[in-house]
């Protein structure tokens, strides 16, 4: 009886695991082979519908990487995650999230107002920022034309998370209406 019972648990068991592809879909999670141009566009049109001055762009492995690089006091594990939430008061970095600083829930979705983070406008930021970060390091990288006399919200996501990343986008959104200036940021 007990061989029957460790039988029918290893199973179970097995199947829950993250690197299982039915739990992984249930995430949203995509296994990724190559740039999906038809995908990124429609997601960034979802974007726009949501706030029309949206800005998007594609973000090659390199120039991804360079990022990284022009953000070394961040820890790796930050940087490296497919989705990001940079805002930035004029030029200097107030506030950053990242998609392993969302609490995850059991319905596999991310909690982006973990702690009330969104509540204000700016929300609190997830770790804390170095005090040299500024925008310019990366719209430089990115050779991405903004102004810097308001504020910008730099997100960045990935066709990986798909569903995460509109949940994610929605989440700014929301932020950007509880602005008390009633501020239209840049987003990029």
């Amino acid at each position: 009886m007990k061989k029957a019972v460790v039988f029918l648990i290893f199973p179970l068991l097995l199947s829950l695991t993250s690197c299982n592809k039915i739990l992984m879909s249930a995430a949203g999670l995509k296994k990724i082979q190559e740039f999906d141009s038809v995908n990124f566009e429609k997601t960034t049109e979802y974007f726009k519908e949501l706030y029309p001055a949206t800005q998007s762009f594609y973000v090659s492995d390199s120039a991804f990487t360079t990022y990284r690089k022009s953000f070394a006091e961040f820890s790796r594990n930050e940087l490296d995650q497919p989705i990001q939430i940079l805002y930035f008061d004029k030029d200097q970095l107030k506030s950053f999230h990242a998609n392993c600083y969302a609490k995850p829930s059991l319905t596999m979705r991310l909690d982006w107002n973990y702690d009330g983070k969104f509540d204000n406008y700016f929300p609190k930021t997830a770790l804390e920022i170095p005090n040299n970060k500024g925008l310019h390091s990366i719209t430089s990288n990115f050779n991405i034309p903004v102004s810097k006399d308001q504020s910008t919200i730099v997100f960045f996501w990935s066709n990986m998370l798909n569903r995460e990343s509109k949940r994610a986008f929605k989440q700014i959104v929301d932020n950007i209406h509880k602005s008390p200036n009633h501020e239209q940021p840049n987003v990029i």
